[in-house]
């Protein structure tokens, strides 16, 4: 009797002093992926329908700021925007 009282009170701490708050962290970190994930994918559609890359800039900063999305979690910025190549520039010879 004495062992299944102790061990569900193992339970109980262990649930309460460590299980509950992980469960919580990770709860919090998928939601922020989800919408990392999200803004991603509406980057990439913006590219695949050749919009302006300035207005997808504009597009995902305005996307990025109105969600709860502003944490250290947060990627680089110059990893979400796809620049086209520049063409080189023809050389002039006077």
């Amino acid at each position: 009797m004495a062992i299944a009282l102790l061990s569900t009170f193992y339970g109980v701490v262990f649930a309460n002093l460590c299980f509950i708050p992980l469960s919580n962290k990770i709860k919090e970190f998928m939601d922020q992926e989800q919408i990392r994930l999200e803004l991603i994918q509406e980057g990439i559609l913006d590219v695949y329908d050749k919009e302006n890359p300035k207005a997808i800039e504009y597009k995902l900063e305005a996307l990025s700021s109105t969600t709860i999305f502003q944490t250290e979690l947060v990627p680089d910025r110059s990893r979400l925007f796809v620049v086209p190549p520049q063409k080189p520039a023809a050389s002039v010879t006077s």
